[in-house]
């Protein structure tokens, strides 16, 4: 199959378009910040967490996954390991460990070269003003 340059710059600039919107989508800003892109989402749930006062029912974990782009199951790892950023408390309650906390305020201090986006700085602006 022969594509002329005509066909392939057209379909250059529809994937690049795909790309930017995947990007949005999954919170990368640039070329280069899956990294960020990934904290961003994981400390993005903690930080909501803490916001709300540190611990949340269970519907409201799961919505908070969602917001951030989680599957309800793929939170598990939250409550994974020795030193698991979230605990089950009580029935139907999730509390932020101290060691969610902790990786909070090392990411909103730019820990792992990973500093939120300015979306989530604004959001999370009281959290870093109240030097957590």
């Amino acid at each position: 199959m022969e594509i002329k340059q005509e066909q392939y710059d057209m379909l250059k600039e529809v994937i690049e378009k795909a790309q930017k919107v995947l990007n949005e989508i999954k919170g990368i800003e640039k070329e280069g910040d899956e990294n960020k892109a990934y904290w961003s989402r994981r400390m993005g749930v903690l930080a909501t967490v803490m916001l709300e006062g540190g611990v949340v029912t269970g519907e409201r974990w799961v919505e908070i996954g969602k917001e951030r782009g989680y599957d309800p199951r793929g939170t598990a790892g939250f409550y994974a390991g020795e030193k698991s950023t979230m605990t089950v408390i009580g029935g139907d309650k999730r509390a932020i460990t101290d060691y969610g906390m902790n990786d909070v305020k090392d990411w909103l201090n730019g820990k792992w070269g990973a500093k939120p986006f300015d979306k989530d700085l604004e959001k999370f602006k009281s959290l870093i003003e109240n030097k957590i």
